[in-house]
């Protein structure tokens, strides 16, 4: 256990018996999450009340240093999400799941298209120029695109 000599940055004796009752109090919370609250909480409490305390060092003393949860990525590739093992599994392939249709969702978005008749969207384009004030806009685009379909355009999606 960490001298609470060296958890204080100044001697202060009458903070030192404080500061144990309050590691004492957070030591005997079950709860791994609602302790590192607590603890945090604390210490909170005691930069607004100029207790300078080490911090890294009160939450070890708390139990709570280094704790490493996090899931290797070897780990992570090994789930098999067609018959996920637990909540934590199953949350975790329902999170990989909704990236992937975001990311879809994104490629969509921001593919190219391109016109199949090149000639007929430059004629489009150059009417609605001659058209409209302001090109390109989004009326005199629209106004091109339903012309160039008129004439038989179509568009289909480019490479690169």
């Amino acid at each position: 256990m960490i001298k609470l000599s060296n958890l204080l940055k100044e001697e202060q004796p009458h903070q030192k018996e404080m500061i144990d009752g309050i590691v004492e109090m957070l030591v005997q919370a079950k709860d791994i999450d609602n302790r590192k609250q607590m603890a945090l909480d604390r210490l909170r409490d005691f930069k607004k009340e100029g207790i300078e305390v080490n911090a890294d060092e009160f939450m070890e003393r708390c139990g709570l240093g280094e704790m490493n949860e996090k899931w290797s990525a070897k780990y992570k590739k090994s789930i098999n999400c067609s018959n996920p093992k637990g909540f934590s599994q199953r949350a975790h392939c329902q999170g990989r799941k909704k990236r992937e249709v975001v990311e879809e969702a994104m490629q969509l978005f921001l593919e190219k298209n391109c016109p199949t008749d090149p000639a007929k969207w430059s004629a489009s384009k150059a009417a609605a120029k001659a058209k409209f004030d302001v090109y390109p806009s989004a009326y005199a685009n629209g106004w091109a695109a339903k012309n160039y379909k008129s004439k038989g355009g179509g568009w289909k999606t480019c490479k690169g």
